[in-house]
């Protein structure tokens, strides 16, 4: 048996979903339910039921471990958790950690979608929503019933570099890798092979690389609230791991996702507030820059020459 010894551990929004899904399908890789969020215990689980605890996150490993050489939890939260990176080193020392990451205002825009899609957002507006940061943090403005609560602090969620620090300095640099969101868009199957060879795995050259997670749009509202009072609360389709076969309860959950949600079309943020996020988050980029060790100036505002503006 293999415990959890691979981690994608965020930022939200940067293909995580994607890159979980194609390393779940590698044979020699059993994967966790994606945001099984076991660790982080500074983070605000308001799901049905709490927060998973060890006996039973062993127990759901043991699951899918027994022929596994490598175990992922891809739990996009742990990356913005102060107390996640030191736990999940203590639980494993071992572990590789897969870090991605995409320009803030973008992975903020498409964060915020993401929240009033899950129906834990009621701010539609992207600038209100951020200006009612602060008073979220007091407890104020939070939309009742919200599960995800750690995804409206959509600023602390994109302030990257001092949660990739937090990593690096948990566990050795060889153990930890950085992927930029537009790697994956820009050369799946090499991002794909790449994470393979760093999970300890040969990358599977019949990998199905087909683009997952596109953008949607709810179509059913009373759907999506079913799915959160019911199926949600009562754990309903990891409850459905014990007597169906994947072969049958994963196109099951792709029907019933259809049912829930339809294509859409990604929307941008407004032109005025991507510039002012884009200035706010620039000292915050280049500061990324040399932790990293990524050239990020496509992250940065322009001049009003065209040129990048620098940040020292």
């Amino acid at each position: 048996m293999t415990l959890p010894n691979l981690f994608i551990v965020g930022a939200p929004k940067c293909a995580t979903t994607a890159l979980a899904h194609y390393l779940s399908a590698h044979p020699e890789i059993g994967a966790m339910p994606k945001e099984i969020h076991h660790f982080g215990s500074d983070l605000d689980y308001r799901r049905p039921g709490g927060r998973i605890g060890r006996a039973a996150y062993v127990e759901r490993a043991k699951a899918v471990g027994v022929n596994a050489k490598v175990v992922l939890d891809a739990s996009v939260f742990y990356l913005c958790s102060e107390t996640a990176a030191q736990e999940i080193r203590e639980f494993n020392p071992d572990s590789r950690i897969i870090i991605m990451l995409r320009k803030p205002s973008d992975m903020i825009r498409s964060l915020h979608q993401q929240m009033i899609k899950a129906r834990d957002e009621d701010i539609l507006d992207l600038a209100e929503a951020l200006r009612a940061e602060p008073a979220r943090r007091g407890g104020d403005r939070i939309p009742s019933g919200a599960i995800g609560i750690n995804g409206l602090f959509y600023r602390h969620v994109a302030s990257y570099s001092d949660q990739v620090a937090r990593y690096l300095e948990a566990f050795p640099h060889a153990q930890v890798k950085v992927i930029l969101y537009d790697d994956l868009r820009n050369d799946v199957r090499g991002v794909y092979d790449d994470a393979c060879r760093f999970a300890g795995v040969e990358p599977d050259p019949d990998a199905d690389l087909s683009p997952v997670n596109e953008a949607a749009s709810v179509r059913s509202g009373l759907l999506v609230e079913f799915q959160r009072r019911i199926v949600y609360r009562y754990d309903l389709y990891n409850r459905a791991r014990h007597f169906l076969p994947s072969a049958v309860r994963k196109p099951l959950w792709r029907v019933w996702k259809s049912l829930l949600y339809k294509p859409g079309k990604r929307e941008l943020a407004p032109p005025g507030l991507e510039e002012s996020l884009t200035k706010e988050f620039a000292a915050e980029v280049s500061r990324l820059e040399g932790i990293t060790g990524r050239n990020l100036s496509n992250w940065k505002p322009l001049t009003d020459t065209g040129q990048i503006l620098q940040n020292s």
